[in-house]
């Protein structure tokens, strides 16, 4: 028993080793690099990815007239800041707009944070409707906080920490008054026309600032600080004295702090034109705001259009992409049942599995064929993959007969996959069509078409599917891995 599961486990991990070469290798007729100049292609790979959440419940025509455009839209805005910073978030947020039945009015605000509070009323005078702080605000100088602006914080902290107190109301009553409105007063010298902090603004500082004209808004998410920052350049402060080292460029930029209604709810909305403030710390940001209708279709949503653009970033180092819908696993299956085959019939393999002329006995020959068995039936597991694009509901014969139609459609690629170790296994067709499984209409698609240049360079001339490459090779891995854990839990339970 504990030979067969060590056969099984070597037989998978066989089956995960030529797959991988074979996804690896620059020939493999399913792969191509993403081509950052087409739209098809890009378009495709999102296609990928939604067409594998099917409880966002999108229909192809809003896929294609409003969801896919959203995601390239707000992707091509931050294109140059995702190329020089690949380790750091994309600067894209989400935003839920509601109040439609559709996400069909859903935009995309360019240089742009969007922020799902109230217009604050503080330093208005009764009565008036309008003063220098109703929106909009112009030409904003924004200083950033991530702190309580409270001066009275450390003496409080030193005093718990001594264990004593001091009864002293009103001296440190007017100390923080008096340092409340130095603070104030050193922003409006620096020239600071807005305040804005993750924690908490005094009251009494946000009154006195607005006698000077200067908008406040505190309370503000993490989320929210990092977004304004990126968006103004501005240097987010941690010391509310705003000594000698604090200078006027650790303020950032806005051309624009208003009010913006999106669906039936209103927003503020922080806007940067690119000519406004020269400064390496202002980067684009992109808000997407979803006109869903309703919070679960958000959700679902938002995740959909998370994963895509996290997708498109990762690909800007890894641009690799492989035939969706499919088309993949059943080129692996057609791949991995040749090498069984094989190896129940040791022969002259190129890649040097099993030597030239070797003469097996029947313990080595009842070993090999074991491996096959154990190659074979993941091969059937990668085909059962592609079969259940039929349908939770569709029998095993619907199932037999889709997966016939693949492989028919795949002849020629096919052929390529089995003869891909030779060197000249890809070089003789200058073109290929890939084929997938269509779910709505039930049949065959096209999902990729490529012409081989004269440099051995891949051109896809269409895409209508597109998978990552390190998805695939990520997913491959993952189930292997897990198989062979189960199946080492199996044996320990056995045997005790």
């Amino acid at each position: 028993m504990q030979l067969t599961m060590i056969l099984q486990n070597t037989g998978l991990h066989l089956a995960l080793d030529w797959s991988l070469q074979y996804l690896e290798d620059p020939r493999c007729p399913v792969r191509v690099a993403v081509n950052w100049s087409s739209a098809a292609s890009i378009s495709a790979v999102i296609r990928g990815i939604i067409s594998s959440k099917s409880i966002t419940g999108l229909d192809e025509e809003t896929t294609e007239a409003v969801v896919i455009p959203l995601i390239i839209q707000a992707f091509v805005s931050v294109f140059g800041y995702v190329v020089e910073h690949p380790s750091e978030s994309v600067p894209v947020q989400l935003l839920f707009a509601p109040g439609q039945a559709s996400i069909a009015k859903s935009e995309v605000w360019k240089q742009t944070v969007l922020l799902d509070l109230p217009w604050p009323c503080r330093g208005r005078p009764q009565g008036v409707k309008r003063s220098a702080l109703s929106p909009p605000i112009c030409n904003v100088r924004v200083a950033l906080f991530n702190i309580t602006i409270e001066p009275l914080a450390e003496f409080e902290e030193a005093e718990t920490s001594s264990n004593t107190r001091i009864y002293h109301a009103d001296s440190t009553d007017a100390f923080r008054l008096k340092a409340l409105r130095q603070v104030g007063d050193r922003l409006d010298r620096l020239g600071a026309t807005a305040v804005l902090s993750q924690k908490i603004v005094p009251k009494y500082l946000q009154t006195y600032l607005a006698t000077k004209g200067i908008f406040t808004l505190d309370r503000l998410s993490a989320a929210y600080i990092r977004n304004v920052q990126m968006l103004s350049g501005a240097t987010i402060l941690s010391d509310w004295r705003i000594d000698d080292s604090i200078v006027s460029s650790s303020l950032g930029a806005l051309s624009l702090i208003t009010t913006q209604t999106l669906g039936n709810k209103q927003f503020i909305r922080l806007h940067r034109e690119g000519t406004v403030v020269d400064s390496e710390n202002a980067h684009p940001v992109t808000t997407i705001a979803i006109t869903a209708p309703d919070r679960f279709a958000f959700d679902e949503l938002n995740h959909v259009v998370t994963t895509s653009v996290k997708m498109l970033a990762s690909l800007i180092d890894n641009p690799d992409v492989v035939a969706g819908a499919g088309c993949v696993e059943i080129h692996l299956a057609a791949l991995l049942r040749d090498r069984a085959k094989q190896l129940r019939n040791p022969g002259p393999i190129s890649n040097g599995t099993v030597s030239r002329g070797t003469q097996t006995d029947n313990k080595a020959a009842r070993t090999l064929r074991q491996m096959s068995q154990t190659i074979t039936t993941f091969a059937n597991c990668l085909e059962d993959m592609a079969g259940r694009l039929c349908g939770s509901h569709a029998s095993a014969t619907d199932r037999e007969v889709m997966i016939e139609q693949i492989r028919h459609a795949n002849n020629e690629s096919l052929l390529a996959t089995t003869t891909l170790p030779c060197q000249n296994g890809l070089s003789e067709r200058k073109s290929y069509d890939l084929y997938g499984w269509d779910p709505r209409k039930r049949s065959t698609m096209q999902v990729l078409s490529y012409t081989i240049q004269s440099d051995e360079e891949k051109f896809a001339s269409e895409a209508r599917i597109l998978d990552t490459l390190q998805s695939k090779k990520d997913a491959l891995t993952l189930v292997i891995e897990s198989v062979s854990s189960l199946a080492r839990i199996a044996s320990v339970v056995r045997v005790s």
